[in-house]
């Protein structure tokens, strides 16, 4: 039933579920000091720390993935870059990069909306400094690529789950995000679900339902993202329950098409093919650094 993403013990337990799937790295949806979407409260420190502390207690990372708020702009997100990493550069739990000098790793949801000559700018104010971050850019339509590289990125993701919705999540044009992205010295973090709907807030997108055929969906995807080598992955997402995209354990029921069923399986399914495919990597080659977005 219904939950508070406020209450400590549900952010434990969507920690702990996390964690015990294998994945490495929780990437939060943040929408600004004080600010929140349209249907929700403003986020509060609390609850980042709250899930910040319950990352370390349970082994893992957290990433920012920042939000469209009310009057972004490239210049507000080097403000939200500094606050992030003056008050939690130092924490156990923030994500960083490895092979990124250990930078910051933050998403930066819609970048496209800002033009690439603001963001090469504002990114320039920080480059070499302790507020300089692994940025990554969204690549939804073809053109978004060249956008990335004009505007300085650090590399790009292509967030949404549905096949074929937007050029990014077309798992054939992987390929050559990932040429263009070894091209230009880029991070590309493939993004898929296990399904997608979102007609309760897109009634017109109905033609990019994508069915989760028993799971068949979802194992489709991860192969299609594996063939490309990348070196993290993005799975959208464990409870984006509004687009259909969710991980996270369910019961299965009829819900007038709101929601995509679980079709019989048992509630932990997705999570646990996840563990299952997060140790076969590991036992294969250097799995890659899996995160939730």
């Amino acid at each position: 039933g219904p939950y508070s993403s406020r209450d400590p013990e549900v952010i434990r337990t969507h920690v702990q579920q996390i964690a015990d799937a294998g994945i490495g790295v929780l990437v939060y949806s943040w929408w600004g000091r004080g600010k929140g979407d349209a249907n929700g409260d403003p986020t509060d420190e609390f609850i980042i720390d709250t899930a910040m502390m319950e990352c370390v207690r349970f082994g893992i990372k957290l990433a920012f993935h920042i939000e469209p708020y009310e009057g972004r702009t490239a210049e507000s997100v080097i403000v939200d870059t500094k606050y992030i990493i003056d008050k939690y550069g130092e924490h156990e739990a923030l994500q960083r990069s490895a092979t990124h000098h250990n930078r910051t790793v933050l998403y930066l949801y819609d970048s496209y909306h800002i033009k690439p000559e603001d963001w090469r700018q504002a990114f320039r104010t920080v480059r070499g400094t302790k507020y300089d971050a692994v940025f990554l850019g969204l690549w939804v339509e073809h053109a978004h690529g060249q956008d990335i590289k004009n505007g300085g990125f650090d590399g790009f993701y292509n967030y949404f789950a549905a096949k074929g919705f937007t050029y990014g999540s077309e798992w054939q044009n992987w390929f050559h995000m990932q040429e263009f992205a070894k091209k230009n010295n880029l991070l590309f973090v493939p993004s898929f679900g296990p399904g997608y709907i979102d007609t309760a807030i897109r009634p017109w997108n109905r033609e990019n339902i994508r069915a989760r055929k028993g799971g068949a969906y979802f194992k489709e995807a991860w192969a299609a993202a594996l063939r490309v080598k990348p070196e993290m992955l993005s799975l959208t997402s464990f409870n984006e329950w509004h687009e259909g995209t969710q991980l996270e354990p369910t019961k299965s029921q009829k819900t007038q098409e709101r929601y995509l069923d679980l079709e019989g399986q048992k509630s932990t399914y997705y999570l646990d093919f996840v563990n299952e495919k997060v140790q076969q990597c590991k036992s294969e080659f250097d799995a890659p650094k899996w995160c939730f977005s």
